[in-house]
């Protein structure tokens, strides 16, 4: 059902505790209890679990979550892409945790996945990019951070003569746009 802010906060502390000791898969398997229960809320409900969300997602912060953050992207992908039933706070909080979600990856450079992430932005600008550009506009252009951005250049020069990295690389540069461009001269 519909968790309360205490509800919340002791699911944020358990797992907390639980990456602490190194107890990924546990960490992992409530975070997707939430996520999973929090999909088939109705959307107001979901609105404000949604909002609640990134400080879940910023404890899960890790490389070993990395497959979790995969695993989370997908329902929230959809939810900003899904046109039948665009509730629109759902939709801007569902931006919010995967610019968290792309921004983790980016830490420990999973570029093909932020590219991913920043593939279904862009494609939900392109419906309405006026109604977008807050949204999901001002998520795709903070994806990378600094740092990340680096070593996406870094990398890129690294493995030039990788053709799928390349195409990977450049596509996500493009895709974040100005910093991106800007990072690459």
């Amino acid at each position: 059902g519909h968790s309360t802010p205490q509800d919340f906060s002791r699911l944020v502390q358990y797992v907390q505790e639980a990456m602490g000791e190194g107890k990924i898969s546990e960490a992992s398997e409530v975070a997707q209890g939430y996520f999973s229960a929090l999909e088939k809320a109705p959307s107001a409900a979901r609105a404000e679990e949604l909002k609640r969300a990134p400080e879940l997602l910023r404890v899960l912060a890790g490389v070993q979550t990395l497959p979790l953050m995969h695993t989370l992207a997908e329902p929230l992908s959809r939810e900003i892409l899904d046109e039948t039933r665009l509730h629109w706070p759902c939709h801007v909080e569902a931006t919010n945790c995967l610019a968290l979600v792309a921004q983790n990856a980016g830490r420990f450079e999973d570029f093909e996945f932020v590219q991913k992430i920043a593939t279904d932005l862009k494609r939900s600008i392109t419906r309405r990019p006026s109604q977008h550009a807050d949204c999901c506009g001002k998520a795709l252009a903070g994806l990378l951070t600094p740092e990340a951005l680096e070593r996406l250049i870094e990398s890129f020069l690294q493995r030039r003569s990788d053709p799928a990295w390349v195409r990977t690389a450049t596509s996500l540069l493009t895709l974040i746009g100005p910093p991106g461009a800007e990072a690459a001269m």
